[in-house]
């Protein structure tokens, strides 16, 4: 396989990775959202709407990462359903073991 198929192979898991880790990052990032709505909305809110936008991002964000198939086994490259074990970012696939960004199987 040639380095330009196995990046674009590969390319899909890396784009979900860092969406997940940045949507991970932006829920510190709500104190200073929430003292910039304190001005506009009355307290409590100003905390509880931009924290639950950030933990529906990161949920989905995750949940999003957790679909993405495996290239050799198809199935979740993150997660077990028999075992219920979820890894968001693991080195290589929870089934069959092949590790993150190999080019050949």
């Amino acid at each position: 396989m040639t380095n330009e198929a196995c990046a674009g192979l590969w390319s899909g898991l890396r784009a979900r990775r860092v969406a997940y880790v940045a949507s991970m990052l932006g829920i510190p990032a709500t104190v200073p959202a929430a003292m910039l709505l304190s001005r506009w909305i009355a307290a409590p809110l100003h905390f509880v709407i931009p924290a639950a936008a950030a933990l529906a991002v990161y949920v989905a964000m995750g949940k999003r990462l957790i679909r993405w198939p495996c290239p050799r086994c198809g199935r979740s490259f993150s997660a077990r359903q028999d075992a219920g074990r979820t890894i968001p970012l693991p080195s290589a696939c929870v089934h069959c073991g092949l590790p993150y960004e190999a080019c050949e199987w």
